[in-house]
């Protein structure tokens, strides 16, 4: 996947506490929008939570956390295959081939969360679609579309 980049918008407080509301933004790789976060810090102070947020911000950049926080790989891959249709960047008919493709890696993978994706997880998947009776061809190719959209 690209790289993720967070810009903070805002800190704030909350009601008497240590805990500070961080509003950070960051570009969504699939559709392009500018999306909005909100997550809880803590600090006695704002420097102290400055800094928390400036860790957090570090540690989502390392992780790429924004897009795999909670989304599935099967809504990963619908959103994927709508932007590819609506940039106009393939034909009717390849994007006829990459759903097909896309519910293959449903049928096997298509509830783990994104964020959770593992080595393990795409081997496994792939072990099981050739012990499926899957020619090594037809497993390779829903692969590569995994692969894509990732990058």
């Amino acid at each position: 996947m690209q790289d993720l980049t967070y810009t903070s918008r805002g800190l704030r407080r909350r009601r008497n506490s240590d805990r500070w509301e961080a509003v950070l933004s960051h570009t969504d790789p699939v559709t392009g929008e500018v999306v909005r976060t909100f997550h809880t810090v803590e600090g006695k102070t704002r420097r102290q939570a400055e800094r928390a947020r400036d860790a957090l911000i570090l540690e989502l950049e390392r992780k790429g956390g924004a897009v795999g926080s909670s989304m599935s790989v099967r809504e990963f891959m619908e959103q994927f295959l709508a932007y590819k249709e609506g940039s106009g960047t393939i034909e009717p008919s390849t994007a006829r081939g990459y759903r097909a493709e896309a519910r293959q890696i449903d049928s096997y993978i298509g509830n783990v969360r994104l964020a959770n994706l593992s080595v393990e997880d795409v081997s496994g998947w792939m072990r099981d679609m050739s012990a499926d009776g899957y020619a090594p061809k037809s497993v390779s190719k829903p692969f590569r579309l995994l692969k894509q959209a990732l990058k």
